[in-house]
């Protein structure tokens, strides 16, 4: 009895310390190995976060690179980077791209954080990519645990990767979903590429083209601004070609509902619009004639009215003459 005791006890134990293990995995911070090809000189260097712990609420850290292989190119927040504020900035005199963000909620999704692309100068050797995390704390300003792994650029000079443009000419439609749960801080680009099953590459761009701003504005980075309650019809083009049609509507001041619908082939912004220049300019020449049309009306009118009061007049004075001969 007391072996089988012993036995429950140390199932337990073992359940418990698996579970504490778990819990207390700390986040980490690291730089994914990037392949420079023979078929260009630039390459593309991504940050990863996991086990990320929603106590984080801040962030910074630098990609420290030699500068006398590589040139800092441009630099583009993650697909899985959801955050308040964020901020990359390159800082050439110190070798260093700094990078941080904030999220009020606390930060909860693994992935990808952050891109930096490079422009390869020296071909010798592979390149390290060193990751100095600066910050890490909660909403306190506490520092929390966490663990960092620096990257490399691996030279490769006998494989060759298809070229990124003949990726691009792969067409990318948006795949039907509605989404009803929506973090405010949210951006339609992340909600369509988690949602709408579309791949995107590190130097695509998605144009945003809106029929209806007095609902919502639509930053070009995606971000959402509600104006007033009501639904608008939102065409998303992936570098230049339009991948699907969204109705994003508004209700209480918020976004509530993303969905896509039937794309509408002639679908144009409403305050882009040749028509609706042209129809503006219409209905001006129309008030602007209709108002001169009035102004010679009242004018007429005050010439008739001058008129018959001087022929009283005349009357009247007239009478006068005649009653004192």
């Amino acid at each position: 009895m007391k072996k089988k005791t012993l036995i429950v006890f140390f199932v337990i134990y073992l359940l418990l310390f698996s579970l504490n293990v778990k819990a207390t995995t700390k986040p980490v911070f690291y730089i994914k190995d990037a392949v420079k090809y023979s078929d260009t000189d630039k390459v593309t260097v991504e940050l990863y976060m996991e086990n990320v712990n929603k106590e984080l609420s801040s962030w910074s850290l630098d990609f420290k690179y030699d500068n006398e292989k590589l040139e800092f190119l441009d630099s583009k927040a993650g697909k899985d980077l959801h955050a308040s504020f964020k901020l990359a900035e390159n800082v050439p005199e110190e070798s260093r791209v700094a990078i941080g963000a904030v999220r009020f909620a606390g930060f909860k999704d693994d992935g990808l954080y952050y891109s930096v692309t490079f422009r390869v100068k020296d071909n010798s050797s592979d390149i390290p990519i060193e990751l100095n995390v600066r910050d890490f704390s909660d909403e306190d300003g506490n520092q929390l645990e966490f663990e960092q792994k620096s990257g490399k650029i691996i030279i490769e000079k006998n494989k060759n990767l298809p070229k990124q443009e003949d990726k691009k000419e792969i067409k990318q439609e948006i795949k039907d979903f509605e989404q009803t749960e929506i973090d405010q801080l949210d951006t339609i680009e992340n909600i369509i590429v988690e949602n709408g099953n579309i791949d995107v590459l590190t130097d695509d761009s998605f144009i945003y083209e809106n029929d209806n701003t007095d609902v919502i504005e639509i930053l070009d980075d995606g971000t959402m601004i509600p104006n007033k309650d009501g639904k608008a019809n939102v065409k998303v083009k992936l570098n230049d070609n339009t991948a699907g049609m969204l109705e994003v509507e508004v209700k209480d001041g918020k976004v509530t509902k993303i969905l896509t619908i039937e794309a509408k082939d002639d679908f144009t912004p409403v305050a882009t619009t040749d028509e609706t220049i042209d129809n503006k300019i219409q209905q001006n020449t129309i008030s602007n004639t209709k108002d001169k049309d009035d102004g010679i009306k009242i004018k007429y009118n005050i010439v008739i009215m001058v008129i018959t009061i001087l022929f009283i007049i005349f009357l009247i004075i007239k009478k006068k003459r005649g009653g004192k001969k």
